[in-house]
């Protein structure tokens, strides 16, 4: 009796033996791919988004060279220009009362004047020019076209313009004289470039300075499309903050954590984690300004963790969908099974007067088979 108990209890109808192997079967078997392919995708999803990180640092650094790139066409073109470097030497006679008299003067300044509006173009890829003489005086042209009188030497920028002989300097800055001039009349921020230029005798002539405001780099870099709600912050080759000037104490602390990296020899330009923020920084061999670029891990990994989200939801979805398809097809087949059973249940072939069994057609040859022996056998007893 104990062990019949035991048989019992360990029986199982048809449907439920059919339904669950083909569940744990089809569960498994995709648990395992979707498994794979999110430890895969997350792999790839996060490797994506340092790129992305990098990209963006590139993609700033380079539009803020394509900017640089414009003062330093012009201040080439200018410099390059024989007639215009002799109409501001004799400029500077005159600015000094050596020579000429005051018609000549006029005709020299208005010449000088022309040719380097000219020399700006109707474009205006650079807001103001500036010609210093390497000792007092010079002209302006663009938006403050005055006369200059005092000193380049008393300039904050002369000792490394003179010392690059040539090369270019860049600096940003406020310029009072030619923001008074601009549309909005607030007191703006200019880039500028500075570079010492030479007579034709290879002798130093004097210093051109060209600038454009800082709003179309503000523009460019406020108008980007942000990835990861990341900081952006630029230096220039001196390690001081140029944009933006709202929040100086992270960006000094992100550009100091990047130069302690840089002094122990890490590529600066690959992601550095510190804490909890992703950092790295592009520097333009051009320009020799810095973007560095930071993000939380909070704010990186955003996008991965929706990703994840999105594929646990369709891997539930799909496995209640693999468990509601595994219970019908485990119906489909033991229902011939079942139609026999029930005609079986309450034949017994030791008593006369069991009941006769009907026919049944199950569409399976072999079940077919089958329950006609069982007909025959009853037909015989």
């Amino acid at each position: 009796t104990e062990h019949r108990m035991k048989r019992a209890i360990k029986q199982h109808n048809i449907l439920l033996t059919l339904f669950v192997p083909f569940t744990l079967l089809f569960v498994l078997a995709f648990a395992i791919f979707i498994s794979y392919f999110v430890v895969v995708e997350l792999d790839k999803a996060k490797k994506d988004s340092f790129v992305t990180m990098q990209n963006n640092a590139v993609t700033i650094s380079d539009n803020l060279d394509a900017e640089v790139t414009k003062l330093d066409t012009v201040s080439q073109n200018i410099i390059y220009s024989s007639v215009l470097k002799e109409e501001f030497s004799d400029y500077i006679e005159y600015q000094n009362g050596r020579v000429g008299t005051e018609s000549e003067k006029l005709h020299n300044r208005e010449t000088l004047s022309d040719l380097l509006i000219s020399m700006i173009g109707p474009n205006t890829p650079v807001n103001q020019v500036y010609l210093y003489s390497l000792e007092t005086g010079g002209i302006g042209a663009g938006l403050n076209n005055s006369d200059l009188e005092s000193s380049v030497r008393d300039k904050s920028w002369y000792s490394p313009v003179v010392s690059g002989t040539g090369s270019k300097v860049i600096y940003c800055g406020e310029d009072p004289s030619i923001s008074k001039f601009s549309s909005s009349g607030d007191n703006q921020r200019y880039i500028s470039l500075c570079r010492v230029f030479y007579n034709s005798t290879n002798v130093p002539q004097g210093i051109i300075e060209v600038k454009k405001s800082f709003d179309a780099i503000s523009s460019m870099i406020e108008g980007y499309r942000y990835s990861f709600s990341e900081e952006i912050y630029i230096f220039d080759s001196e390690g001081n903050l140029v944009y933006p000037l709202e929040y100086p104490i992270s960006g000094q602390n992100y550009y100091s954590i990047i130069m302690a990296q840089t002094d122990k020899n890490v590529n600066t330009s690959e992601i550095i984690l510190y804490d909890d923020m992703y950092m790295l920084s592009q520097t333009s061999d051009y320009t020799g300004f810095s973007t560095v670029v930071a993000v939380s891990q909070e704010e990186l990994f955003k996008p991965i963790r929706s990703y994840l989200m999105t594929n646990l939801a369709l891997l539930l979805f799909i496995m209640v969908s693999i468990v509601i398809l595994s219970y019908f097809i485990a119906r489909f087949i033991s229902k011939p099974l079942n139609r026999i059973y029930l005609n079986l249940k309450n034949f017994d072939i030791t008593e006369s007067n069991s009941i006769d069994l009907i026919e049944v057609d199950t569409h399976i040859t072999e079940l077919n088979t089958l329950y006609d022996a069982f007909l025959k056998m009853q037909k015989k007893v």
